[in-house]
């Protein structure tokens, strides 16, 4: 079992070198190489563990133990400046470390100075009949779905307000890597549950958690592996000027569309203009397919074609134009830009910046103060 450990401890070592060896690193790069350093301590803990030598290093492994509440941080850093843009860790983003602190330094007062834990000196906490220690699990476990879950709202807020084809590739890997942390939370629950009802069968919880968690490490990688290119070697200027090129592509080569498929499209610009659907900040492509009675990739196709653009670009289109409407009229002149942005179908602050300088070349604040400037 130990060369599983050892295995994907050379895979993390590997994957580790063949990012900080590129040139260009943006801020998520940095929190996943970060996050592959502790996923290395980790593992070690487990080859110790496998080999038996976990009681000539209990402090080292117990303090490993605490740790582990550090990857619900990463992971949530990680899903956060992946889904913002020209996001910074600031003073107020450490204090998501308060939870790890906190259970850091209460586990040390109860084993070292309130004497009712003996974890540092076991090599974990393995006693089930300990109140203590069954109490900080129940705070570890509670902190890690706490943070699987905001990291699964930013993932979804993101999803809801992508402009462009690059920004789904980004949702997949990041959906699944939130899911399979999930997954892997709840295998270990499973076999918290099943300890208890089946004691003899899994009598060291220890060694199969490892198991289960490096298997999950294991699909981490593969899936890093597919996707890294999304937030390495690009900065974000660049990315977005990648994005704008690819979105506005068109190829000449590419089939017109039919007599059935131009009806579907004037029947779609109808609708968007008679009806406004762009103002709803939470229309999908199913949304409007349902709305129009065909197929979702058959309005996919037509878009593509007839636009050159995804749907959401396409969409985003309208509600750029008409924000542009209601910066350009004097009458607004005493409303926000976020509150005229959010009448156009915006969600969010940074998704409007992006989105609006996509397409005009310059920040609302800009444009508004163009307007101010002729009028």
């Amino acid at each position: 079992m130990e060369y599983l450990f050892i295995i994907s401890i050379g895979l993390l070592v590997f994957f580790f070198f063949s990012l900080i060896t590129r040139r260009k690193k943006g801020l998520p790069e940095w929190i996943f190489m970060s996050w592959l350093v502790l996923l290395v301590v980790t593992e070690f803990s487990f080859v110790l563990y496998a080999r038996g030598n976990a009681a000539r290093y209990p402090l080292f492994i117990a303090t490993v133990c605490d740790t582990h509440l550090l990857h619900p941080f990463f992971l949530y850093m990680y899903i956060k400046s992946g889904t913002i843009p020209d996001f910074k860790i600031k003073a107020k983003e450490l204090l998501h470390l308060i939870p790890f602190v906190f259970h850091f330094f209460a586990k040390i007062y109860a084993n070292k100075v309130a004497g009712v834990m003996e974890c540092y000196d076991e090599g974990s906490c393995l006693n089930v009949d300990n109140d203590y220690v069954t109490g900080f699990y129940i705070f570890k476990y509670l902190v890690m779905l706490i943070y699987i879950y905001l990291s699964y709202q930013l993932v979804e807020k993101h999803k809801r307000s992508a402009g462009s084809s690059r920004d789904a590739i980004i949702n997949i890997w990041l959906s699944n890597l939130v899911k399979g942390t999930f997954f892997l939370f709840i295998g270990i629950m499973l076999i918290q549950v099943f300890r208890l009802a089946f004691p003899v069968l899994l009598y060291d919880r220890m060694l199969i958690t490892s198991t289960l968690a490096t298997f999950f490490i294991y699909i981490l990688l593969f899936m890093a592996n597919n996707y890294s290119t999304l937030f390495v070697a690009e900065r974000v200027r660049e990315s977005r000027k990648i994005v704008a090129e690819n979105d506005n592509y068109k190829n000449p080569e590419r089939e017109k569309l039919n007599n059935k498929e131009k009806a579907l499209m004037q029947k779609a610009e109808k609708y968007i203009s008679n009806n406004k659907s762009y103002l709803n900040g939470m229309l999908t492509l199913k949304d409007m397919a349902d709305e129009l009675g065909c197929p979702q990739r058959h309005l996919s196709h037509c878009i593509n074609v007839a636009k050159g653009q995804s749907f959401t670009n396409y969409i985003n289109t309208f509600r750029v134009e008409h924000l542009k409407g209601l910066l350009d009229d004097p009458k607004n002149k005493n409303y926000t830009i976020l509150s005229l942005a959010e009448d156009s179908g915006f969600n969010s602050k940074t998704t409007l910046v992006r989105i609006f300088k996509q397409h005009t070349g310059m920040t609302p604040s800009e444009y508004q103060q163009q307007v101010a400037s002729a009028q």
